[in-house]
């Protein structure tokens, strides 16, 4: 009986490792667009006063930060610092692992990775300048991201 139950939580960690892996690239590409939808939306609220330029761009991973609620030894092979990730002006981006649609609404960035598995990441932008991306992603008690980034061009 412990056996089956050590092999249900490997499998339980390997199907989470999949996950964070999807769900960084898919934080990268949110964050990208909150930017660019930033530079063209309206208004005065304290939300869009983070968001002072575009999120078109290639920008360099320089901080990232995941907690959770429950054990995790590796949040997978998401995004590391050094990685890089573009957001194109037509909505799309591209990072070392995958390839999707991005879209900004005030400092709300979401992306979505182009296949048949992931969920939409919608991350809040903490920090958007010409030289700095900060976001942050939460899912609530199950596992929330920090991510910092430098612009490269």
């Amino acid at each position: 009986m412990q056996q089956k139950e050590v092999l249900e939580k490997g499998n339980r960690i390997i199907n989470y490792s999949t996950q964070m892996k999807k769900l960084f690239s898919f934080i990268a590409f949110a964050m990208m667009a909150v930017f660019s939808l930033s530079l063209a939306s309206c208004g005065n609220s304290d939300d869009d006063d983070v968001v002072e330029a575009s999120i078109v761009g290639t920008w360099e991973v320089t901080y990232v930060k995941a907690s959770s609620s429950y054990p995790m030894e590796d949040v997978g092979d998401g995004l590391k610092i050094g990685d890089r990730m573009t957001f194109h002006s037509d909505g799309t981006y591209e990072d070392s692992i995958d390839i999707g649609r991005w879209s900004l609404n005030g400092n709300t960035l979401t992306v979505v990775v182009d296949d048949d598995m992931s969920l939409p990441a919608i991350m809040k932008i903490k920090k958007l300048t010409d030289k700095v991306l900060e976001v942050e992603l939460d899912y609530g008690s199950f596992i929330q991201f920090e991510i910092k980034m430098k612009r490269v061009s």
